[in-house]
């Protein structure tokens, strides 16, 4: 069983959570302040080349705004039960704060990552732009990174006395 414990957040965790919630009221109120100055068809959908090969009614956007509000909460929410997550290594009372920090953090990066890529389609459609061909490859490099630094980080603070 992993032990529970408060988190406390560090400078730089308000920091991050500061970030996420800029990006996420920004696009939000970019989108309201420029509702109606939109065309009434934009692209809804993309390829995997950025070209948008589907229009539809610039009300989607909001489906857009919905989805990063829901993923905004829920990665907030899950990031408030870090004893509920799995972990590379067995979770320890040593190890436990640790590991909770790690994993915690990245999660508010991951959702600083989320938010910035619903709020550049979302852009890109109001702009009825291309999203680029570098689009997914960038998005997959740096989600590999993400996962990858924290998994490194993770194992290299172990407690490794413990099997």
């Amino acid at each position: 069983m992993k032990p529970k414990i408060n988190i406390p957040l560090t400078r730089f965790d308000w920091a991050l959570e500061a970030i996420a919630f800029l990006i996420w009221s920004g696009g939000l109120l970019f989108l309201i302040i420029n509702f109606e100055t939109l065309p009434d068809q934009i692209p809804t959908h993309y390829n995997h080349t950025g070209t948008p090969t589907t229009s539809g009614s610039k009300n989607s956007l909001w489906l857009l705004v919905a989805i990063n509000t829901s993923l905004y909460v829920l990665i907030t929410v899950v990031s408030r039960f870090p004893h509920s997550f799995n972990y590379p290594i067995e979770i320890t009372p040593q190890n436990a704060e640790r590991q909770y920090t790690l994993a915690v953090r990245m999660m508010r990066i991951l959702k600083i990552v989320v938010l910035m890529i619903f709020v550049y389609i979302h852009l890109t459609s109001m702009l009825a732009s291309k999203l680029g061909g570098w689009f997914l490859p960038v998005l997959t490099i740096v989600l590999i990174l993400v996962i990858g630094l924290y998994v490194w980080k993770a194992n290299s603070t172990s407690d490794k006395t413990t099997l």
